[in-house]
């Protein structure tokens, strides 16, 4: 079973990059960073190697409706593809970034009120199989940075 971390890395890091360059580091910026077409894109490639290696696949913490529509699509097929989301995708949006900070400081980010929708509505369609928590948890310290590219990644899920 191939698992994979569906964020396409190259397009993330030329965006952090440039985020970096521009002085972006308010955690607001941060779901820009890593927007829903690099999940989707990461999502589609990992889905078809899967398909086109006869593999099974298990997609981890989709975010997004880009990426669970890609899921989908290759569901719909017959293709060996299970997935999962995890709790905060289903209860936040990006406005928590304005409120906590880094504190939600998790890859994929946070997003937008219709991903969280999507996440409820791919559950109920099948194409989503599991909620996790991705609990991760970290002393506040390493959260309570001034820019969110030096926070630690990951947050208490429990």
């Amino acid at each position: 079973v191939g698992v994979y971390h569906t964020e396409d890395a190259s397009l993330i890091d030329a965006l952090t990059a440039r985020f970096k360059a521009e002085g972006r580091g308010d955690p607001t910026d941060y779901p820009q960073s890593r927007p829903d077409y690099a999940e989707a894109m990461a999502a589609e490639d990992a889905v078809r190697m899967a398909q086109e290696t006869g593999a099974k696949y298990y997609g981890i913490h989709t975010s997004c409706r880009k990426s669970a529509e890609v899921l989908s699509q290759f569901r719909d097929d017959g293709s060996a593809v299970r997935a999962e989301t995890c709790t905060h995708y289903t209860t936040l949006t990006d406005d928590v970034f304005e409120t906590q900070g880094n504190l939600p400081m998790i890859a994929p980010p946070i997003r937008k009120q219709d991903d969280v929708e999507a996440m409820f509505e791919h559950l109920a369609d099948g194409t989503l199989d599991v909620v996790s928590t991705d609990h991760c948890g970290y002393k506040r310290e390493s959260k309570e940075v001034d820019n969110w590219w030096d926070s630690t990644f990951g947050a208490n899920a429990l």
